[in-house]
Parts: C-alpha cells; structure tokens; sequence
C-alpha cells in the first residue's frame, strides 16, 4: 500500500485534472496575479466559456482577498496568446466542472452543486478517500461530482439547465445563502436543497453558549 500522504498527493493531482485547473502566467499588466489558479468553466459540450483566475496563500490555501487579486481569463487573456475566450464566444457562465458529464453522464444520476470551487475539488477528493478507507479497491468506485457556482448569487435556473436529467442536490454556504439557493431553484422538481451547512452553522453556535 502506498503511505497516506502519497495516495492524498496523488488524488489531488488526479483532481485537479479531473478539474482541469490552470496556472495563470502574464508578464505583462497583470503580472501581480502571476500563479494563480484558473478555475475554467468548461460546458458539457466541452466548450470553454470562461476561466475565473483567483490568487490563494500557498501556506494557509484561504483565498487571497486583496484588490485585485480575481479576475476573468476573458477580461485580460493569457500572455502572448489570443484571447479566445472573448472573442470567439459569449462569455455565458457554466457551473464550474461541468465538463465531467461528457465522460460521467451514463453513470452516476445524481449531482451535487456547492458555492465555490475549490469546494466543489475538496468534496470530491474526500469522497474518494473516505471509499478507500471502506475497502481500499477504488478502481470500480465512480465518485460523486460535485459542481460549482462561484458564489451565492450566481445560482440561476439558466445555469442547472443541463442537469435536467439528473437528480440535484444544491449545498449552499451558511446564512443567507441557504434562503436565497431555496428562492433561486423553487418549482424545480429535480432540485433539493441541503442545508447542511446552515445546521452545522447553528449547532456550533448552540455549542459556544
């Protein structure tokens, strides 16, 4: 068997090309942003719409939160490369991993979507973890597949369209987040709700007093 930290470290690697997560490069205006990631909003015709690129702290993995630090691949492009992004489509958002239906569709009839996109890479990766901790032989197991919005209000109706096929379950951010996912997916007859995070929330805030 191979140590623990080696099987983590390699179904990351594996993740993030499931994901098919970029690195942004630009030598020029935007040079600040250099090693960020490029969240690539990939449709299910596996067509490229867009790429959210996002700075994060290499030592504590949270979201980097300065000015500046978000940006769309589609606002600045890459460097020494047209920017196809904005001049070959409309730059509609898709939900983030929507592209592992064109390989997944015939096996799994159920999709999670969760607010943000590391989010949506860390859930898979702990479901495939947690199967190998049950029986160790993952080579038959198909993961869930999580997908993501990129924030509380970009859920729309638009956007779950091409689940209309699937059973989903939407898993919002504590908070207001969880009322406003209800009003955003309401009269959607494949659609639930989980508001596990909001219990989660109130049972630590139950715990502290």
């Amino acid at each position: 068997d191979l140590p623990p930290s080696l099987v983590w470290r390699t179904v990351v690697n594996e993740m993030y090309g499931t994901y098919m997560v970029g690195t942004f490069h630009n030598s020029g205006q935007y040079r600040n942003l250099n090693g960020s990631a490029i969240f690539w909003e990939i449709d299910e015709k596996l067509d490229v719409r867009e790429g959210k690129i996002m700075q994060f702290n290499p030592e504590t993995a949270h979201r980097v939160k300065d000015n500046g630090s978000i940006n769309w691949v589609g606002n600045i492009g890459l460097d020494g490369k047209k920017n196809y992004v904005r001049d070959n489509t409309q730059r509609e958002h898709c939900l983030f991993g929507l592209h592992i239906l064109a390989t997944s569709c015939d096996k799994v009839d159920k999709v999670y979507v969760v607010e943000s996109q590391k989010t949506a890479i860390a859930m898979r990766i702990d479901s495939i973890l947690a199967e190998r901790r049950r029986c160790r032989d993952t080579q038959s197991f198909e993961p869930p597949i999580f997908l993501a919005t990129g924030g509380c209000a970009m859920l729309r109706k638009d956007l779950l369209a091409p689940l209309s096929g699937f059973c989903v379950e939407v898993i919002p951010d504590s908070g207001k987040a969880t009322e406003h996912w209800r009003e955003a997916v309401a009269g959607m007859p494949n659609v639930v709700v989980n508001d596990c995070m909001e219990r989660l929330r109130m049972s630590g805030a139950r715990m502290r007093t």
